[in-house]
């Protein structure tokens, strides 16, 4: 391997055999020279993958460093609790690098029938936990002039629609607050990144909260027919080698409906009437 520089070299060459699983193949050179970077390669000498397969695998197997997972749990809804959490990451890592917001909870329930409680709490994980938590992070980060800062927020934070009002509201605080963020934290070379997500196959609308603040207790369609979480995180994985800013991920009808808001509001407004009508939550 050449000099370690702050840039890396193109790899070239056709990939011969099996792909390996979940690698569009179309995009299987641009994978793995991401893992490079993921294992924490900044420069890679030119590797034709047509000839030099073993050097490939030999960079893979060797180079990885084996860093032990420490979990920390932590309640987003106990504001006062996060800053100690960030501060035992720091005691044992010494710095963060990138934080992931990640956490979060749903509603299912019209306005007027959810409890004010109920909407607090969803504000309080989705929107304040994370705030605070960044607030805990940023000045070591900011010493660095190092760090990233990734939010997983929602297509709903882009557009609103029925029944989910509380949710809706958070991730629209998160996109605003990371928004601004980014503007603020550019001089000090940390970057924030929106990754904007449609329906994922996983547990959140089993644990969403009702108008009362019970679970909803139920798995919805489109949540069951979304996204699995592994594509999502290899998207999210990508945008933070990409320091990309946002990242939308989702099917053509939701990022539509994104564009008739902005470009025809009001036929947006009745297409969410007609959705309200015949949906109960």
């Amino acid at each position: 391997m050449g000099e370690t520089r702050n840039f890396y070299r193109i790899l070239v060459g056709k990939p011969e055999g099996k792909r390996p699983q979940g690698r569009p193949r179309h995009r299987w050179v641009d994978n793995i020279r991401m893992d490079l970077r993921v294992i924490g390669w900044d420069v890679v000498d030119w590797i034709d993958l047509t000839r030099d397969r073993d050097q490939w695998r030999a960079l893979v197997y060797t180079a990885v460093p084996t860093h032990l997972p420490v979990v920390l749990p932590l309640d987003l809804s106990d504001l006062n609790s996060l800053p100690d959490c960030v501060t035992q990451a720091l005691a044992i890592f010494g710095h963060v690098d990138i934080l992931i917001h990640n956490g979060g909870i749903s509603n299912r329930g019209d306005v007027i029938s959810t409890d004010v409680d109920v909407a607090m709490k969803i504000m309080m994980v989705n929107y304040f936990g994370q705030m605070v938590l960044t607030k805990a992070v940023l000045p070591s980060m900011i010493e660095r002039r190092s760090g990233h800062i990734v939010t997983v927020s929602s297509i709903q934070g882009r557009i609103a629609i029925p029944y989910r009002s509380a949710y809706a509201a958070s991730k629209h605080a998160l996109q605003a607050f990371s928004d601004s963020l980014r503007a603020e934290l550019a001089r000090y070379n940390i970057k924030v990144s929106v990754i904007s997500p449609g329906y994922i196959a996983t547990a959140l609308s089993v644990n969403a909260l009702t108008g009362s603040g019970e679970a909803y207790g139920e798995t919805d369609s489109a949540t069951a027919n979304g996204y699995t979480p592994e594509y999502v995180a290899e998207k999210i994985l990508s945008a933070v080698v990409q320091c990309k800013e946002e990242m939308i991920i989702s099917p053509v009808v939701p990022r539509l409906a994104m564009l008739i808001r902005t470009l025809a509001p009001s036929l947006y407004f009745w297409i969410m009437e007609r959705r309200a009508r015949n949906t109960s939550g």
